[in-house]
Order: C-alpha cells, then structure tokens, then sequence
C-alpha cells in the first residue's frame, strides 16, 4: 500500500475493512451523513504467486496484514440493502476474504 501513501493522484487508500464503511451498522460510533447501506459481501485479494509459494494460508494473512504493496489487486462484491439498516454494531457483518494467488 505504499503506492497509495507516495502517489499524489490517489485521493483515498482501501484496505480490507474499508469496504464496511458502506453499511448503515458500521455508523454506530459517529453519523457522517451517510445514507446507503451495502453487505460488503466477499473481498477477494490477489497476489503474486511467486512470491507466496509454499506458504501456508496463516502465514500469507500475517503478510497482507503487516506488510505494504503485497496485494496486487482487491476485488468488492456488496449487496444493496433496503431498507437501510440501524447504525447497530451488533448488526455488522463481517464480508468472506479470500485470497488468490495469480
């Protein structure tokens, strides 16, 4: 993710998580005047395979999670949820990673 930080075109870095920020529940802290309301429903993260070769699973999470420019891509799937949920932490719904290697 360092590109992001360096790149002066890029007005917004997107991480794992940042995709929940578009459901109603993750609201319950703070109001930002935000009304749609979207199931982050699957995160798929590609990275590069030759890199990652022989790795176990555990070991490629703790990568993507501590280290930069590791993902090549990330892929969203949200659903649209009408009507709009209550701002509830309770309610959050965490979305299915997945990793794949290309």
């Amino acid at each position: 993710m360092v590109s992001a930080f360096e790149d002066p075109t890029h007005v917004r870095q997107y991480f794992v998580q940042s995709w929940s920020y578009f459901s109603q529940p993750f609201y319950w802290r703070a109001d930002y005047g935000y009304r749609g309301d979207w199931q982050p429903e699957r995160v798929v993260l590609k990275l590069r395979r030759n890199e990652f070769r022989g790795k176990s699973k555990q070991d490629i999470w703790r990568e993507v999670e501590r280290s930069r420019n590791v993902v090549v891509e990330m892929t969203a799937t949200l659903r649209c949820v009408k009507p709009i949920r209550e701002p509830q932490r309770e309610l959050q719904v965490p979305p299915r990673i997945e990793v794949s290697l290309v």
